[in-house]
């Protein structure tokens, strides 16, 4: 009852404020101007994600008395500060040095105010304590690229909110397990903001996009519950799974698209003597978008993978050695990394071609 009402609050909610979001958004006009790599040449009114963090301070101050403030003031203090970056950026072009210190002081207040940092990696790849002067920089490695690789894959209509809601809704899940009730609440309510934003990002005639504000938003929201997923010492998850290295699995297989999207993209721009940090058209859901011709059926591709990434290795989890179950999930993503490059390099002589014969005529 509780999952069906959190959820309910997190839609009504949001579903409320982005209408008034994007009345804001027109009536003053904060548009930035279409870049060359986008795939809309309208303005559409962006800064919508405003209603993911804002839904989720309201229900915040619900669980003050009954959980630990600590941890909830920790939560909306650094989501405030990536929902800061978001709004700058959707209207102003915020410049990345800024950028990347306003995230190291959100992911700072989270690893020094909740003490939360992976110092454990709990068997996988047989790794397992790790001594601070490489836990706390892996920390932070983990937390930009996390927050930045789910701001890239935001790039077609449906493909962030729908990845967030099945990772939002996974995670529920696996906090209602353990018995993380705040957790817990949090994911649901934010599952609940997706499908209210998507009822808007998805229509014809009342199109808006999240912005860097939402997708920025998620992406640190998804790097605090993967450390505090990976840090449990609950005795359930030692009783539930075969090996407690499969936590560190569920979170990559929960990321595998962003992780195979600036993984690969990253290869491929070194292997054409690019900067591995340049922009282009060349990320996962453009390969896709090429391929289906209508963002709504991209969008629901890889949302399909997703779910049947997850549902594949929960399975594999619960019927094979989790050594072996680790094994494979690397051969899948090198699969994936060797068919992406396949089609990138078809991509390039296609359109190489295409420049030939139209300078030839």
């Amino acid at each position: 009852m509780a999952f069906v009402l959190l959820f309910l609050y997190g839609f009504l909610i949001s579903y409320v404020q982005i209408p008034q979001i994007v009345s804001v958004v027109k009536k003053f006009k904060l548009f930035k101007k279409p870049k060359g790599r986008d795939l809309h040449s309208e303005n559409i009114p962006k800064l919508t994600g405003i209603a993911f963090f804002t839904t989720i301070v309201s229900i915040s101050f619900f669980f003050v008395q009954f959980e630990d403030l600590n941890r909830i003031l920790i939560f909306i203090a650094s989501t405030s500060i990536i929902t800061y970056i978001g709004i700058r950026d959707d209207i102003y072009e915020l410049d990345a040095k800024t950028k990347l210190f306003l995230q190291f002081v959100a992911i700072t207040l989270v690893i020094f105010g909740d003490n939360m940092f992976i110092n454990n990696l709990n068997g996988f790849i047989n790794i397992y304590a790790l001594p601070n002067f490489i836990a706390y920089p892996f920390t932070y490695f983990v937390g930009f690229f996390m927050i930045n690789a789910f701001n890239l894959c935001d790039g077609i209509d449906g493909l962030g909110a729908g990845m967030a809601f099945i990772i939002m809704v996974s995670y529920a899940f696996l906090f209602w397990v353990i018995d993380e009730h705040v957790l817990m609440y949090l994911s649901t309510v934010i599952a609940g903001c997706m499908i209210a934003f998507l009822r808007f990002n998805l229509s014809k005639n009342k199109r808006v996009f999240m912005g860097d504000s939402g997708s920025l938003f998620l992406g640190f929201v998804i790097f605090m519950f993967t450390l505090y997923w990976i840090g449990t010492d609950s005795i359930i998850i030692q009783n539930l799974l075969p090996s407690k290295k499969l936590t560190v699995l569920a979170s990559l297989v929960l990321f595998i698209i962003p992780i195979i999207d600036s993984g690969s993209i990253f290869f491929y721009r070194l292997n054409n003597k690019k900067s591995p940090f340049e922009a282009d058209n060349n990320h996962l859901h453009h390969l896709v978008l090429r391929f289906s011709k209508n963002h709504h059926l991209a969008s629901l591709i890889l949302c399909s993978f997703l779910f049947f990434s997850i549902s594949l290795f929960s399975w594999l989890s619960f019927n094979l050695d989790s050594t072996v179950v680790v094994g494979l999930f690397f051969a899948y993503l090198i699969f994936c990394y060797v068919v992406l490059a396949k089609v990138r390099r078809s991509n390039k002589k296609n359109l190489n071609k295409k420049i030939v014969v139209t300078n030839l005529s």
